[in-house]
């Protein structure tokens, strides 16, 4: 019923009257996979729906690199936007690329330092794979202790997706280590462990020689808001980047805050390495033009997993209309 609906509104023109608004402002699109791959709680993109998007977005929008947004003026016949990823997995390579290089368009991928180093896993991808073990399993007495507080499924009615997102914002307010102790505790009761295949840097390499624009996406994605330690907030931030540039052999010149997670402290740490760009996603658009040599944060249209019709209006902020302030 609802891919219905999104397809009637998308065929009755909704995405285009939307789009007007939008004429002179930068959209930046915030993905991450791109795969067959199912993951309940964060479902990539599959590779077909990928394909279907960018034919969309190269008839509506002007694809341009960070590289170019100095020089975006207003009034473009076709608005630019900008595709963006996260995290650095190795679909990237696999789908990605193929599918971005059959269009001959390009695009902005931020990686994880550690992934590139060891094929680190990422604490929220730890987190989903135990969820995606909990409900496969019907694991319904897993129980989880968040601030002295236990829950288990049973608590959100025997919704797991309620149960994981109860689970993950709650962690987002953890610092690392008691965070990190939570997941390996869950990973020793269930017996399990993710193994996502992240990119290395001769992969990472190949990108940026492919005319991949390369940002980096903190050195462990920790919850940058979290993090007190002024050494360890350097590390996430600067020295990331110096690691990248050493590796690449190029500039790096922006990042993306994992989770959206940021505050004062960050923003400070960010200019104090010279990046150009930080990057959030709030679901909204950049006004043009976008000058000066300060540091710019911009903001990113997260996107999942949806029929192209209900995509290509996420794209448009129609979801927006009807979120809660």
């Amino acid at each position: 019923m609802r891919t219905q609906i999104f397809k009637w509104l998308y065929r009755f023109g909704t995405a285009r009257v939307l789009r007007r608004a939008k004429q002179d402002q930068l959209t930046i699109l915030s993905l991450h996979r791109v795969t067959e791959d199912r993951d309940y709680y964060f479902q990539p993109i599959r590779p077909a729906t990928f394909d279907a998007l960018l034919r969309h977005l190269a008839r509506h929008y002007t694809i341009v690199p960070f590289a170019d947004v100095s020089s975006l003026k207003k009034g473009m016949k076709k608005p630019p936007l900008i595709l963006s990823f996260d995290d650095g997995y190795y679909d990237f390579v696999q789908f990605t690329m193929p599918i971005l290089q059959k269009h001959k368009l390009g695009a902005n991928v931020n990686i994880v330092n550690e992934c590139a180093n060891s094929n680190m896993q990422i604490w929220t991808q730890r987190l989903n794979w135990l969820f995606i073990a909990a409900w496969d399993g019907g694991l319904v007495n897993m129980r989880i202790e968040l601030n002295g507080q236990p829950f288990t499924v049973a608590d959100f009615n025997g919704d797991w997706h309620r149960f994981y997102l109860k689970v993950f914002t709650t962690l987002l307010t953890y610092p690392r280590e008691p965070r990190l102790a939570l997941i390996r505790s869950l990973e020793e009761e269930l017996g399990q462990s993710a193994n996502y295949r992240m990119m290395n840097w001769d992969e990472v390499r190949q990108c940026a020689e492919a005319g991949i624009e390369v940002g980096c996406h903190t050195y462990t994605h920790d919850v940058i808001s979290t993090i007190t330690d002024a050494e360890l907030l350097h590390k996430e931030i600067t020295l990331s980047k110096l690691e990248m540039e050493a590796q690449l052999r190029r500039p790096v010149t922006l990042v993306s805050l994992p989770n959206g997670q940021g505050n004062e402290a960050a923003e400070a740490e960010v200019r104090r390495a010279g990046y150009e760009y930080m990057l959030y996603v709030d679901n909204r658009t950049n006004p043009l033009p976008i000058t000066g040599a300060e540091m710019k944060v911009m903001y990113r249209i997260g996107l999942l997993d949806e029929c192209l019709e209900e995509t290509a209006l996420r794209v448009e902020l129609f979801h927006n209309k009807f979120s809660k302030p």
